[in-house]
């Protein structure tokens, strides 16, 4: 059930400016009126400086100010708040990381597999120091500094903004006092136009006249008094308004100013959490390529034969004794003597089921892949790209933030999503290698003084294309793509495509299936256009 938002006291939605098409929010002047007229008045706003435009009448300029810096801080507030949480946050998990890579795995294994079960270990604690690094990061580069800052704002709120608003009060107190200043003094006036009217239509009527005349004399001394003090109260207002105008002015200067400084220190500190857990991705993705290359050394065809090697028992088959008669003429020696064996020479018979990824890609890579997650595969992970050198350049630049990276980041975003340059994580990671190698069985080492020579069995041969190219996989054109140099080729949505190279930039080589359009010289096609096959 959705939950109705309820409108925050401290929202602006209340002083906001209903504005209409062609209108200026400012002068409400119409469009064709600041086109027509001439001078300033008619012409509109044209600056939007604070000390511009929060004046009119009544009290809302200063009080939409007033909460506009209070939110300010407020948000300084929450975004402090949030660095503390996120790095706790990373603290606790770097140290759960480090209770988890404080764990055994495969203490009793051999080989390659002991290793690379090692390497997991070592890589996990490296990611947890990576972790509780990085809460320290956050503290000490965006907490630290939003505290810094929002003390800066505190301390404007206590020298500037506070006197101020007592300023405003003061001015408010003597609009009041000229307010009702004025209306005594317009009620005694119209008082003594009354008393006079009157004392027109009594004349000659002896002492209603008199008392009449008393009233107003009266009415005269009172008058005087209260027009004096009206006097007073406005030209106090009027100083108090000029006093206010260049105080006004001051503060929307130094309010406009703080708020552009806090505008760009947000961004810039936002803009560097980010690089942080960019860096993060680096070091993290760096800890997996440690691990893959570990697991590249693991052929469990080579650990089992190393491990028959080293701890077989021997490939004889001990024949089970036969039956002795001990009729006195027989030594019981001669059944030690009979003892025969024979040299175990089975066929292997394995039951295995076929591995999912030589007949189509799993899901769960298909789905990392479609998140954007590098999946290599483990038997094919040579032609996976890998560049370390790119991915120090790119650590290197995350560091550097403002404009210049911002329009670097911002330009790249714009030619990947025009189609300028194919993103090979797209679908680079997800391809499974064509051919299948199957392990064959081998016989034991034989006995000594009974070595023989077994042949190995010969590796069914490398696809290759008609040019003399390795095919790496096959896949399948998911779009139509229209060649634009010489070097690529046309094909459309449902072509095979043979891959023979997967360049890092995502431009791969290869060629059609289809001989009836193939193209001598022309390789090259965009590898997000592709799918596996």
């Amino acid at each position: 059930m959705a939950v109705r938002t309820q409108p925050s006291s401290s929202t602006l939605s209340k002083y906001s400016i209903l504005q209409s098409p062609g209108t200026d929010p400012i002068t409400n002047t119409t469009t064709a009126a600041t086109t027509t007229a001439t001078g300033p008045a008619a012409a509109g706003s044209v600056s939007r400086d604070f000390c511009n435009n929060f004046w009119g009448e009544g009290d809302d300029g200063p009080a939409v100010l007033f909460l506009r810096m209070r939110n300010a801080m407020k948000t300084s507030e929450e975004l402090r708040n949030f660095w503390f949480e996120r790095a706790a946050l990373e603290e606790e998990f770097g140290r759960r990381l480090s209770l988890l890579a404080r764990r055994t795995i495969g203490s009793d294994e051999t080989g390659e597999l002991k290793n690379s079960l090692q390497v997991l270990i070592t890589e996990t604690q490296r990611q947890s120091e990576s972790h509780v690094q990085l809460a320290t990061t956050i503290r000490q580069n965006l907490m630290e500094p939003v505290s810094h800052f929002l003390d800066k704002q505190s301390e404007h709120k206590r020298t500037v903004q506070t006197p101020i608003e007592k300023k405003l009060k003061k001015k408010q107190s003597q609009a009041s006092y000229v307010s009702k200043a004025r209306e005594k003094y317009e009620g005694d006036s119209l008082r003594i136009k009354s008393y006079r009217q009157q004392a027109t239509l009594l004349q000659g009527q002896g002492q209603d006249l008199d008392r009449l005349q008393a009233r107003l004399k009266r009415a005269m001394e009172t008058v005087r008094a209260n027009e004096k003090d009206y006097a007073n109260f406005v030209l106090g207002l009027s100083d108090l308004s000029a006093e206010w105008e260049v105080d006004w002015k001051n503060f929307c200067d130094s309010c406009q100013d703080l708020e552009e400084e806090r505008m760009e220190f947000t961004k810039d500190n936002v803009w560097n959490y980010a690089n942080l857990i960019s860096t993060l991705c680096v070091s993290d993705d760096e800890s997996c390529e440690n691990v893959r290359t570990a697991l590249d050394q693991l052929e469990p065809d080579r650990d089992l034969l190393a491990f028959v090697d080293a701890h077989g028992t021997g490939n004889m088959i001990i024949d089970p004794p036969t039956f002795v008669s001990y009729d006195g003429q027989r030594q019981s020696s001669s059944s030690t003597a009979s003892q025969t064996y024979r040299t175990a020479q089975f066929e292997r018979v394995s039951r295995k089921p076929e591995p999912v990824y030589q007949n189509a890609p799993d899901a769960l890579n298909s789905q990392m892949a479609q998140d954007g997650i590098q999946v290599y595969d483990r038997e094919n992970r040579h032609n996976a790209p890998t560049n370390y050198a790119a991915k120090a350049q790119t650590q290197a630049a995350l560091h550097s933030s403002g404009h210049a990276a911002q329009a670097h980041s911002t330009s790249g975003y714009s030619n990947q999503a025009s189609g300028g340059v194919p993103a090979p994580e797209e679908t680079q990671n997800k391809l499974r290698r064509m051919v299948s190698l199957r392990r064959q069985s081998q016989p034991l080492p034989a006995l000594p003084g009974r070595a023989q020579e077994v042949p190995v069995p010969a590796q069914p041969p490398v696809p290759v294309t008609d040019a003399g190219n390795r095919i790496l996989f096959l896949v399948k054109a998911l779009y139509d793509y229209k060649a634009t140099i010489d070097e690529e080729f046309d094909f459309q949505v449902g072509d095979i495509i043979a891959v023979t190279a997967t360049p890092d930039d995502g431009w791969w080589s290869g060629e059609l299936l289809d001989e009836a359009r193939r193209e001598p010289g022309r390789h090259i096609f965009p590898s997000n256009y592709v799918c596996l096959f």
